[in-house]
């Protein structure tokens, strides 16, 4: 499937499923505990921050509430019309890939459970990159999907895969990674962020299932 058909269906999908969406909306704050907890203890009080694919509103909405300067973007319309009913933070339809904010506009660049859903995890991170600003901070959380051998491959040759996948995009499906087009991994995230002027300030082990890495721009 080509990318601009995968990315169209994808958009259909999480504009038109209140299955998935009613399912987001299960996700209590604690689900995004470890997460949240490397945000307050890394990106100072007041700070602009972007939340790339903020779902439902939760994360972007609780750290509105701690002070912080939030914008949250979606391109699914059903997503952003349920987040903004729940709290203050700034919600907007845009897709990742393109995001209308001027060069260097964030202190902090946030997203959770999204890399694997975006048909171009490449050009998302560089649009993440563009807009944050010099030594400003990338948080990233995502499912660590790829293989053992290709992440060692990924690790030793310093060039990641991207490796996309065909989604399940039924009716009836409400997350639990069905729906991922993009097969993730800390190696794949870890070696981009290096090759581009980042500094990985903390990261969850290679292997470990579930992604985390808090990155600096140089």
């Amino acid at each position: 499937m080509i990318e601009k058909e995968l990315k169209e269906n994808m958009k259909d999908f999480y504009s038109s499923s209140k299955l998935y969406m009613n399912k987001l909306k299960t996700h209590g704050i604690e689900v995004y505990a470890k997460y949240l907890q490397k945000i307050l203890e890394f990106v100072p009080a007041k700070a602009r921050v972007l939340d790339i694919g903020c779902g439902v509103g939760q994360v972007s909405n609780f750290l509105q509430k701690k002070g912080y300067k939030v914008t949250g973007i979606d391109f699914s319309p059903l997503f952003i019309k349920e987040s903004k009913k729940a709290g203050k933070a700034d919600f907007k339809i845009m897709d990742s890939t393109n995001l209308k904010f001027p060069d260097c506009s964030f202190d902090a660049v946030i997203s959770a459970e999204t890399l694997e859903h975006i048909p171009n995890p490449k050009k998302a991170l560089e649009e993440m990159s563009r807009v944050l600003r010099q030594s400003g901070l990338m948080i990233l959380r995502f499912p660590n999907k790829l293989s053992v051998l290709d992440s060692l491959a990924v690790f030793l040759s310093k060039k990641p895969k991207f490796k996309i996948t065909n989604p399940n995009l039924g009716k009836n499906v409400g997350g639990d990674d069905e729906d991922l087009c993009y097969i993730a991994s800390t190696a794949d995230i870890g070696v981009f962020l290096k090759n581009n002027g980042f500094k990985i300030l903390y990261s969850k082990p290679l292997f470990w299932p579930s992604a985390l890495i808090v990155a600096r721009k140089y």
